[in-house]
């Protein structure tokens, strides 16, 4: 913090600093990470580094959001949001959106967690931004869920899973497909929560890191529970509990 202070009109220490925010938020070292991502973006702020402010803002709303203060998060994503919307379409605002978006999630305003979705999804469009446009459109598809909107729901998870396939982002596509089968399941068709399911279980196994082998083995559980394979619930269980605590990120699963 002291070198942030001292070195805050160089903006290459500044942004050593909003990695380094970042790094303790992956280490679970949260009331550090907003220390420095908040003297960070102060001094970006500053400086005018408009771009990586949004990025250092996104950062912090990630940080209420695992802090359990979604309300205050909100607020604080929601003071530096006219700043960079002066500056038209550009990453880091869709950023800030979608951090803002978890925010609502997390507070259950989920038709505020809508409008930042088609928000993100209207930036991602004219940035030509395939990748982020799928993100959009899944996290569309879950707060009309939660909005008891299924139909519309389904056609957002069914619009991402194209795009997130062709964008090469197998979270996305995971996820995508994953809560395209719920949808199924409670719709009855069983045949089709199966086959969306098992493909997101596919992904998942692909991407090989502990994470998305824990979201497997939890979405695999559920779908043998949804389609009755009794016999296979408890082994899958055993494996589920072998693999340990989950991550303190597993909140932000739905956000990712």
């Amino acid at each position: 913090l002291e070198v942030l202070e001292d070195r805050r009109d160089n903006l290459g220490v500044l942004r050593v600093g909003e990695k380094l925010g970042v790094e303790l938020r992956l280490l679970g070292r949260y009331d550090a990470a907003l220390a420095v991502l908040e003297r960070t973006a102060d001094a970006l702020q500053a400086a005018g580094d408009l771009e990586s402010l949004g990025r250092a803002t996104a950062e912090i709303g990630l940080v209420y959001v695992l802090n359990g203060a979604a309300h205050e998060g909100a607020r604080r994503i929601q003071e530096d949001l006219p700043i960079l919307e002066t500056r038209g379409p550009s990453a880091a605002l869709a950023a800030m959106y979608g951090a803002l978006g978890a925010l609502f999630f997390f507070s259950g305003r989920y038709s505020d967690y809508l409008s930042t979705a088609e928000r993100v999804a209207d930036l991602a469009r004219v940035l030509a931004d395939g990748r982020l446009l799928a993100l959009a459109e899944r996290h569309r598809g879950e707060a009309l869920e939660m909005l008891g909107r299924m139909e519309e729901s389904l056609h957002a998870y069914q619009a991402a899973i194209p795009l997130a396939r062709a964008a090469g982002d197998l979270q996305t596509l995971a996820a995508a497909l994953y809560f395209e089968g719920y949808i199924h399941c409670f719709q009855g068709q069983f045949n089709r929560a199966t086959q969306a399911i098992g493909q997101g279980l596919e992904i998942s196994e692909r991407l090989g890191d502990p994470f998305w082998m824990l979201v497997a083995a939890n979405h695999r559980q559920r779908m043998l529970i949804f389609t009755g394979q009794w016999a296979e619930v408890r082994p899958n269980l055993e494996q589920l509990m072998a693999l340990g605590k989950p991550p303190d990120e597993w909140g932000l699963f739905t956000i990712m």
